[in-house]
């Protein structure tokens, strides 16, 4: 495909109208005609993008835009919007859907996708953007329509039909966070059901026979995969139809909860309706308040179930089921405390550092943060494990070396300074030699006193250390 590249004058409405209207009057051939349409909507898809990120740059310094670049932009939305209806009437007989055999309509769906991530951008082309070949009502039913259609008739093993649907899965996640449009999708069941039918296909079976999924789909960066798309679009369709459909039910129930707990009838006890959850959330440095806490609402627990971490502390993924008790919990109660933000790790062994407890290290020690993120440590003893290995002069240049040239890959060619790096190693060094004299500090034996004939009344008892802390190791290279 050829690139046109345009500047940012100003585009309006009407050139681009007569560029893509079949009934120009000037136009002395067809084959004039057609190379006038595809060049206008090359020009379509750069200038979209380019006047977005114009928009929004200006929109981050003024408070006002000028109009004539807002109906400009209104203008090109439109003809977005022309472009995918065109495409789906001119491929009613050949299906390939391709504006006059050149551009394929994922092309101006890709652009929509990236203008459907921005809040207003997606209210204008959902509720003001009017197209005069619109058969449908809406933009919604638009949109829902091409997407059955293209679905159904389209082959399996087409090329573009994973790009195609990919972009629209995106479109409609979007239009799924945004509670008015939910509620415009709600309204026709019929609809409704299919496309909820529809995205649980693309999500949850692995071999779809109405689409082939590549191990690599090129895709803009801004472009989530398709069956992501697919997950988040149910994540927020069906939680909205739940609580629509649930309301009223559950109003009953707090209704019922509200004169039931004060009066402790035995109708709580009832398994018909569950008791409401409770989730504390708390730093381990708070352990033993929190047990406290625990315990005393633990004596209530006919009216209210508790949640606790310490309770999945031995069962499966942790964060999963943490996850899981914030979305059950009726009433999440947080104990805020310093030690939420700053644990001490000198009173923590380093045998017992997790991954947060090693990041926090490296704050402390003031060591640039593209280090902890390409050395990846685990926990405290990998991290001690690695001290001890630099203490070899030799093998800290080596580590050096190779370091720096997985720090200027990671961070497009720079170059990892000497003092940064020795502010690291050196740290390590303190770290490697404070827990040695923590542990040589723990191992000390002291002899019990021995009365014998001199230690008679009135002298002095006499005790001897069998050993003592020796001197700290100097830091320069071991002899072998």
């Amino acid at each position: 495909m050829t690139t046109l590249q345009l500047d940012d004058a100003k585009i309006d409405g009407s050139s681009i109208t007569n560029g893509l209207s079949s009934n120009d009057s000037n136009a002395t051939s067809s084959n004039e005609k057609e190379i006038d349409d595809v060049t206008t909507q090359e020009g379509i898809f750069i200038e979209v993008l380019n006047k977005l990120q114009n928009l929004k740059e200006r929109a981050a310094t003024s408070t006002r835009l000028k109009k004539s670049t807002l109906v400009d932009f209104q203008h090109i939305l439109v003809e977005l919007i022309n472009v995918i209806e065109e495409n789906k009437i001119l491929s009613a007989r050949a299906q390939d859907y391709r504006y006059q055999h050149r551009f394929h309509v994922s092309e101006p769906l890709v652009v929509l996708v990236k203008l459907f991530s921005y809040d207003r951008t997606l209210d204008y082309i959902m509720q003001h953007a009017e197209v005069e070949q619109l058969e449908t009502a809406t933009t919604l039913e638009f949109l829902l329509d091409f997407f059955f259609k293209y679905y159904a008739t389209v082959k399996y093993n087409d090329p573009l039909k994973l790009t195609t649907m990919t972009a629209l899965c995106n479109i409609f996640w979007s239009v799924s966070l945004q509670p008015q449009y939910k509620q415009e999708l709600y309204e026709n069941k019929k609809k409704f059901e299919e496309f909820k039918k529809l995205i649980q296909q693309i999500a949850y079976e692995k071999d779809n026979k109405m689409i082939v999924t590549t191990p690599t789909h090129y895709v803009p960066t801004y472009i989530e995969n398709i069956r992501k798309a697919a997950n988040g679009i149910l994540c927020n369709i069906v939680e909205q139809q739940q609580s629509e459909t649930q309301k009223s039910e559950q109003y009953g129930i707090k209704k019922l909860r509200a004169v039931a707990f004060p009066l402790k009838s035995s109708s709580i006890d009832s398994p018909s309706i569950p008791k409401p959850s409770i989730m504390i959330s708390y730093s381990h440095g708070d352990n033993d308040f929190c047990k406290q806490l625990y315990d005393e609402l633990n004596k209530r627990n006919n009216e209210f179930d508790i949640w606790i971490d310490r309770q999945c502390c031995k069962t499966g993924y942790l964060w999963g089921k943490i996850a899981d008790g914030i979305q059950e919990a009726s009433v999440i109660l947080c104990l805020l405390s310093n030690k939420k933000s700053a644990i001490n790790l000198d009173e923590k062994p380093i045998s017992q550092w997790n991954r947060d407890d090693v990041a926090q290290w490296f704050q402390q020690n003031k060591i640039m943060p593209e280090l902890y993120k390409l050395y990846q440590f685990e926990d405290g003893p990998e991290l001690l494990t690695y001290a001890r290995t630099i203490l070899n002069e030799n093998v800290l240049k080596l580590e050096q070396q190779l370091y720096s040239q997985a720090y200027s890959q990671a961070n497009n060619g720079k170059i990892l300074l000497t003092p940064p790096f020795l502010r690291f190693t050196n740290a390590l060094r303190k770290l490697h030699y404070d827990a040695e004299l923590k542990m040589q500090k723990s191992t000390i034996v002291v002899e019990p006193i021995i009365m014998n004939a001199s230690n008679t009344v009135g002298s002095k008892p006499t005790t001897r250390s069998s050993s003592r802390i020796p001197r700290r190791r100097s830091t320069t290279k071991p002899h072998d």
